[in-house]
């Protein structure tokens, strides 16, 4: 398996979205 960068975007983007959630749910609590 290679690993392209769209890849690794994805996956930084997967880490900003969940980071992003969780800050927000525990802001919204």
């Amino acid at each position: 398996m290679t690993t392209s960068p769209s890849v690794l975007t994805v996956k930084s983007w997967e880490l900003r979205l969940s980071s992003a959630s969780s800050r927000s749910s525990k802001t919204q609590t």
